[in-house]
């Protein structure tokens, strides 16, 4: 079995602020068990919830979205 993270090393894994890694467990948005009233963190269920959100590569036939929604003209 592997070692569950505590939430200050699971924001520290996730380069995310403790308070955002609370709010996300709170909201049900990341995987977290809880541990008595503890929360704890796995650590490959975090890299495989981070792989699913990850954007796909752009394509020739489908360009990368812009961040401004595609329209350039001012």
């Amino acid at each position: 079995m592997e070692r569950l993270l505590n939430p200050s090393e699971a924001a520290s894994l996730l380069a995310i602020k403790l308070s955002t890694l609370y709010t996300w467990a709170a909201r049900h948005q990341i995987p977290v068990q809880k541990v008595g009233r503890a929360l704890r963190f796995s650590p490959s269920a975090l890299s495989a919830w981070l792989a699913q959100q990850a954007c796909p590569p752009a394509t020739a036939d489908r360009p990368a979205e812009t961040e401004a929604g595609g329209d350039d003209a001012g």
